[in-house]
């Protein structure tokens, strides 16, 4: 049985007839079945747009990230950006710039900083994070090695993982990390880490893996 909240307001506000009007409104059966689907428009596997920007507020995750702008300056060895071709970079000019990360990108994002707000601590907890990447059957791991200095360089390995992905990383918070400990570096790796024998989804043998410098 409905419970009858108009009932429940006080003598104060009981002959104000907006007041009396808003309250059945919000709390009449229309407005309890759209109480209802709230749960399901921002489950993370499901949501898109402005729901995404809402779970991104609550984990603590913008959309935006800084990225690098390619395609510009002179590169050996790049395609199009040789010798009278690519751009010579001046002193100052910006090699980042912010982009918004699309839905896909941004919900993978999402999910390894849900994961960071839930660490407990533990350096097992190092080994492999999943990276989730839509409609992709890949596996996409993060490695973090400890280099006794109170340092830890990151490893993204997997061929799926996007450069937006990848800058989002980079800028931090993505990885569980001790208080003043810092990252000495990102290594990008689309193959597994070579090693011999090795029959784990995160690791590789010859002509496979890739070796780690």
């Amino acid at each position: 049985m409905a419970r009858d909240y108009l009932a429940l307001i006080t003598e104060q506000h009981r002959d104000k007839p907006k007041f009396s009007a808003l309250v059945d409104l919000l709390t009449s059966s229309a407005a309890a079945a759209s109480s209802a689907a709230i749960p399901a428009a921002f489950d993370l596997d499901s949501a898109i747009g402005a729901q995404l920007d809402a779970i991104g507020l609550w984990v603590g995750l913008s959309r935006e990230v800084l990225a690098p702008i390619p395609g510009t300056s002179f590169s050996f060895d790049t395609p199009g950006l040789g010798f009278d071709e690519g751009t010579w970079a001046a002193g100052y000019a910006p090699t980042e710039g912010v982009v918004q990360l699309d839905d896909p990108t941004y919900r993978a994002a999402i999910r390894l900083k849900i994961l960071c707000n839930h660490w407990k601590g533990l350096r097992s907890e190092w080994d492999a994070i999943p990276i989730r990447l839509e409609h992709s059957t890949d596996d996409n791991l993060i490695f973090c090695a400890d280099n006794q200095d109170m340092t830890i360089t990151v490893y993204i390995c997997g061929p799926s993982v996007s450069m937006l992905l990848r800058a989002a990383i980079r800028q931090g918070g993505l990885v569980p990390k001790p208080m003043g400990v810092s990252v000495a570096g990102f290594v990008y790796i689309s193959t597994p880490i070579l090693s011999l024998d090795s029959a784990t989804r995160s690791a590789s043998g010859l002509d496979v893996g890739g070796f780690v410098f």
